[in-house]
């Protein structure tokens, strides 16, 4: 459960591909394509997510997945292609430069967990 501007990723797993749809709420969901080898690399995709509108969103394997929460009470739901394993999952910033993610926060600062606060960036993690 996410109340508003609560921002949380970018997270991403090379094992794992998620889908996600917003249970209650709406949502700003994120995917961004980090795999090196892909013609969409560095690219992002972004949509509203809405409970009314039952919408989901497919995030490929090794893609980053974030969200910024548009209003309090929002909950998403994920079916995942594998088991969670910290081992294997990575965070990056969610204001990373390089990805340059339009995130509509209309000048207000999201609010973030310390994991995610603490998230590097791509080039600090020697993935440029």
């Amino acid at each position: 459960m996410s109340g508003r501007h609560v921002l949380r990723g970018l997270h991403g797993d090379p094992r794992m591909a998620k889908l996600v749809q917003v249970l209650t709420g709406s949502a700003y969901d994120v995917v961004a394509d980090v795999r090196p080898n892909s013609p969409t690399f560095m690219k992002w995709y972004a949509s509203p997510l809405r409970a009314h509108e039952h919408t989901q969103l497919y995030i490929p394997a090794g893609c980053l997945h974030g969200f910024l929460a548009l209003e309090d009470g929002t909950l998403l739901s994920y079916k995942q292609s594998a088991e969670y394993d910290p081992a294997t999952e990575f965070g990056v910033a969610w204001d990373d430069p390089d990805l340059a993610i339009d995130w509509p926060l209309g000048g207000t600062a999201p609010i973030l967990s310390p994991k995610d606060a603490a998230n590097p960036t791509l080039r600090e993690r020697g993935l440029l």
